[in-house]
């Protein structure tokens, strides 16, 4: 299981540094969600309705996003760059036009 999580942590780590420091570095406006401190990601999924089987996938994207959190990178600092992700969902009940109005 641990080579399988390293090269997944990789990815979302350079991910998210490429994220925040892209418009710092092209002294373009600030990134919605982007803070000194923290990064906000977050989705819709359908945690009730007809597709109800789906609460574990955002519960463990949370987990893993704790796990980051919690980690400390080759920087020395905890998170992204010294950033925590905030990850947050909601519930769109496999409604397409709820999907539409709770991303917006």
């Amino acid at each position: 299981m641990r080579r399988k999580l390293s090269p997944v942590l990789a990815v979302v780590v350079a991910a998210l540094a490429t994220l925040v420091a892209l418009p710092n570095a092209l002294g373009g406006p600030a990134v919605p969600g982007v803070t000194a401190r923290d990064v906000v990601i977050g989705g819709t999924f359908p945690l009730s309705g007809p597709a109800s089987s789906y609460p574990p996938i955002p519960v463990g994207m949370k987990a893993y996003f704790s796990y980051v959190n919690a980690t400390r990178g080759p920087d020395g600092k905890r998170g992204v760059g010294g950033r925590q992700i905030v990850w947050k969902y909601y519930d769109d009940a496999y409604n397409p036009a709820q999907t539409v109005e709770l991303t917006q």
